[in-house]
């Protein structure tokens, strides 16, 4: 990460009139976990250039990454203006909102955003945990199904998805999702621990301490 913020820097050297430049250095940053520089180069980009979309998006994902929601939700509200194709920025709103508990406000965005782009698998994703905050155990189950549908690599969906199942009871369900998430994700603590929770419902007792002490 660090070889990629000198090439970054090195660009906006070059060129500071750059805001693409300035947008891909505050992307590393972020990345480092430097909030303050990565805000700094989004507005410097934003300065440059105030119709480019993406570096508000991306000055949405710092401003959250500070705590900043409300800041956040600005962002992305003014790259939607901008772009209102923009369906990673929906996405990102969605995830704002429901940090601030806007359930509402998340299951709109990120539909909104599937709406755009269908086989967005990580909005479904995130759409199926905005719908189980809101206790709508079927449409977060459709939802995770959706995502794995469209990227069946991403580990995530598959350890919600067995969480769910298990609050359904339907036991066998959540077993074959946690063991997929496992055999995606092998070192993936919370996920053996899910596991062993679904095995000791199902009576066995010795199968749920030996997934738990891995």
């Amino acid at each position: 990460m660090k070889r990629a913020i000198a090439v970054h820097r090195k660009a906006v050297e070059f060129d500071p009139e750059n805001a693409p430049a300035h947008t891909n250095l505050g992307i590393a940053l972020s990345h480092n976990k430097d909030v303050a520089g990565a805000i700094a180069q989004h507005q410097k980009a934003i300065e440059l250039n105030p119709r480019y979309a993406i570096a508000y998006n991306n000055l949405g994902i710092a401003l959250k990454d500070k705590g900043d929601f409300d800041g956040a939700i600005a962002a992305y509200r003014k790259a939607l203006e901008l772009d209102p194709n923009d369906a990673p920025a929906y996405s990102n709103l969605g995830i704002v909102y429901r940090a601030k508990r806007n359930l509402d406000g998340a299951i709109a965005a990120y539909r909104k955003a599937l709406e755009i782009d269908p086989s967005y698998a990580k909005a479904h994703y995130n759409l199926g945990l905005a719908l189980n905050d809101a206790k709508d155990l079927d449409g977060a189950i459709a939802a995770y199904r959706k995502a794995i549908d469209c990227d069946p690599k991403l580990s995530q969906p598959y350890n919600n998805l067995g969480n769910t199942l298990r609050e359904k009871k339907d036991l066998h369900g959540a077993l074959a999702a946690l063991q997929k998430t496992i055999a995606l994700e092998p070192t993936e603590a919370t996920a053996h621990n899910n596991l062993g929770h679904v095995l000791r419902d199902m009576g066995d007792l010795d199968g749920a301490l030996a997934v738990t002490s891995q």
